[in-house]
């Protein structure tokens, strides 16, 4: 629970330093940021796997993914509105009370720690030592990378979207609104769920990885059609939260109990593996051709994942 604390704590601190607005206080707010979001994807992941039963994952974890949904269809517009609307800095001032409302509730239920784990009483391992631990199971590297692409198209999704939205002409709280618009069929992720407990987990993400590519790949060629480029990544978004229905269910189901831990550190390392590396790729795309190739190359992304779902285990 003090990671917990410290993690919400890296919010708050990142809020503060982002609303000074000096590039020195963007560096320390980024860095407060990607340690924030470390600390609490790990632990919170760790609590889910302490407190619900395994044979209840698969229902699980698209009820939680439902539940976020609601922050990341109102954020984007909300944040654009205040920054826009009410005063420049406002949507940091937000973001630090919310922090510190999350952590007032996670101390008011008090959740347990595992009694089955007890103080270290040497020194602890070294993190890097889990990483040929975590590559050495097929399971886990394909959790991982699947989890890559989804979190891939997610950053080309909210970066490069509203870059080529106001490249079209569209205002800032038209594009704030239009990226909303695209999430909003998160609250739809308990239907998918329940199509994949019916027919498995499988082919759900090798539908909606193939189908969110084909979508992304129209937009791409349809740039010179603002509204037809729009209304396809719209599309594309819907069938992207067919592929968050499962969320982390291969990887949940996959890790053995004794290895949670030590396994789930190095998993979640694939949203900051995809945000070091989507922007490098699209860096290196943007080098050679214009922006709506960057849609093409996640689109091409996608499909290779749609294939790499085919050696997900069956009974998932």
């Amino acid at each position: 629970r003090w990671a917990v604390t410290l993690g919400g704590g890296c919010y708050v601190a990142a809020a503060a330093f982002y609303m000074t607005g000096s590039p020195m206080a963007l560096v320390f707010g980024l860095a407060a940021q990607v340690v924030g979001v470390a600390i609490l994807e790990v632990v919170l992941n760790l609590y889910v796997l302490d407190h619900v039963p395994r044979r209840e994952l698969n229902s699980f974890e698209p009820r939680r993914m439902t539940y976020t949904g609601a922050a990341f269809i109102v954020c984007p517009w909300l944040g654009v509105y205040l920054q826009s609307n009410v005063m420049p800095g406002s949507t940091f001032v937000v973001v630090a009370l919310l922090s510190l409302a999350f952590l007032a509730f996670f101390w008011r239920v008090r959740l347990s720690d595992n009694q089955a784990l007890s103080p270290a009483k040497g020194l602890p391992p070294r993190p890097i030592n889990f990483i040929p631990r975590f590559a050495a199971q097929a399971r886990l590297r394909l959790a991982w990378v699947l989890a890559v692409g989804r979190s891939s198209w997610w950053i080309m999704y909210f970066v490069y979207m509203p870059i080529q939205l106001k490249a079209s002409g569209f205002s800032d709280a038209w594009t704030g609104a239009i990226v909303s618009a695209g999430l909003a069929p998160l609250f739809l992720i308990r239907v998918w769920a329940k199509i994949g407990r019916r027919h498995g987990i499988r082919p759900l993400l090798m539908f909606g990885y193939a189908a969110a590519g084909a979508a992304t790949l129209a937009a791409g060629i349809a740039t010179g059609w603002p509204v037809t480029a729009v209304l396809l990544m719209l599309l594309a978004a819907l069938f992207a939260t067919v592929i968050d229905g499962a969320g982390n269910v291969p990887f949940l189901r996959a890790v053995h109990p004794f290895e949670r831990e030590a396994m789930t550190s190095v998993y979640m390392t694939f949203r900051h593996s995809s945000s070091l590396a989507t922007p490098g790729v699209f860096a290196l795309v943007l080098l050679v051709a214009p922006l709506p190739f960057v849609f093409i190359t996640s689109a091409v992304v996608a499909f290779g994942m749609a294939g790499l779902s085919r050696f997900i285990p069956r009974k998932l």
